[in-house]
């Protein structure tokens, strides 16, 4: 996973490995135990459970792992990218998403192959490069994507696509943000948010018909937002920045 200016390493990652270090050794006793499931230069960015067997972790140069047993063993599975997997999401039991580079791949039978649905290629948008970042489905049918536009490893648009026929096509909408978009989450069908670069926050109340900003008590860069169907939501970001909100912003 890469933001802004593509380093190999992903200020996200840096703090998912110093958090998860530190619960290791203050909190072993509570129940983290760290286990090896890649070589030691492999970067894993991504990871989702279907349930409480099946489970997938996605990281860089295409590498994708599964497990059948809760996470007690991983098998290898080939997904045909080089790019970093940035994100997993499973639809239902037998649909799911993962996004890697400018490219969506989709699965229909569990997760056993994965298949190319739709790549961003430079000549759409004037010779810049797409990369895309989490995906989330609010309903069935409709699902959106959020991530960058780039040119010369510097950022020069936000991109938001959207599917409403269950990923078979996707659109691009428009947003009143050009920074990096870097999470998306909805509590239900209608009511979801963004955030990304430079602490931006945009806010829909009609499934994404039109997305609007919202008032940020911060400059930094937010990595991740989760809400609750109580429209209580909290967001994470840089510099050890926790936001919180009790009434959906």
């Amino acid at each position: 996973m890469k933001f802004g200016n593509k380093q190999n390493s992903s200020r996200y990652l840096a703090i998912a490995i110093v958090l998860a270090a530190t619960a290791t050794v203050a909190f072993a006793q509570q129940g983290w135990v760290a286990t090896r499931i890649a070589p030691p230069k492999q970067e894993l960015n991504s990871v989702f459970f279907l349930d409480s067997k099946r489970g997938w972790a996605g990281g860089d140069d295409g590498f994708l792992i599964r497990t059948e047993d809760g996470g007690a063993s991983w098998t290898n599975q080939r997904v045909e990218t080089k790019d970093a997997i940035n994100d997993i999401y499973f639809r239902d039991k037998e649909r799911g998403f993962l996004i890697a580079g400018n490219a969506i791949f989709t699965t229909v039978d569990n997760g056993i192959r994965w298949i190319e649905a739709r790549r961003f290629a430079p000549a759409e948008f004037e010779g810049a490069t797409v990369e895309l970042y989490c995906i989330r489905f609010p309903s069935k049918k409709k699902g959106w994507v959020v991530g960058s536009v780039s040119k010369r490893d510097r950022v020069v648009d936000s991109i938001l696509i959207y599917t409403d026929n269950a990923g078979e096509t996707w659109q691009r909408k428009r947003t009143p943000s050009n920074s990096e978009l870097i999470h998306v989450d909805f509590d239900n069908e209608k009511r979801g948010w963004i955030v990304g670069e430079g602490g931006t926050i945009l806010f829909t109340n009609d499934n994404g018909d039109t997305w609007t900003r919202q008032d940020s008590p911060t400059d930094v860069t937010l990595y991740h937002v989760d809400f609750r169907n109580d429209k209580k939501g909290l967001a994470v970001g840089a510099k050890g920045t926790l936001l919180r909100t009790f009434d959906g912003g």
